[in-house]
């Protein structure tokens, strides 16, 4: 079976690049250029294109998760200041 890209007509090579799946139920492949260009599309529609926009989206997205990846390294922070005061008590013994 010769898959062709749904916009620009192509012939589907998976193996460099191209894209074949489904949207929902309806099977879609894409070329690696119209796929680049659809996410550019997105990026550019969204903002993500603009620092401050991300920025932003950035702040927002560490408030609703709690930025997990700040507490685990404050905890982490936390038990290397534990183990280093043990360590200098039982050097000063």
């Amino acid at each position: 079976m010769n898959l062709k890209c749904n916009i620009c007509d192509c012939n589907i090579d998976s193996e460099n690049g191209d894209i074949i799946g489904e949207f929902g139920i309806s099977p879609v492949a894409f070329c690696v250029w119209c796929l680049s260009s659809m996410t550019d599309m997105v990026i550019q529609l969204n903002g993500f294109d603009d620092i401050p926009t991300l920025q932003e989206r950035i702040i927002m997205l560490r408030e609703e998760q709690g930025d997990r990846s700040v507490q685990a390294m404050q905890r982490y922070t936390a038990k290397l200041r534990k183990k280093l005061k043990e360590m200098k008590n039982d050097t000063s013994k």
